[in-house]
C-alpha cells in the first residue's frame, strides 16, 4: 500500500477562476477558507 503523503487524490469541490497579477489564476480547494482569502486576495473572473 502506498501512501498519499500529499493529498494528492483527495476531493476539491470548491473552484473558481481569478486574475492575478494581470494573469489568470485558477484554484481548487477543499477549505471554504482558503477560497474565501483568495477572493479577498484576487479579482474574480470568468474562465478563460
Amino acid at each position: 500500500m502506498v501512501s498519499d503523503f500529499l493529498k494528492k487524490e483527495a476531493p476539491t469541490p470548491f473552484h473558481q477562476f481569478f486574475l492575478a497579477c494581470g494573469l489568470p489564476w485558477e484554484i481548487w480547494t477543499n477549505s471554504r477558507s482558503i477560497l474565501k482569502a483568495a477572493r479577498e486576495a484576487f479579482r474574480s473572473r470568468e474562465r478563460v
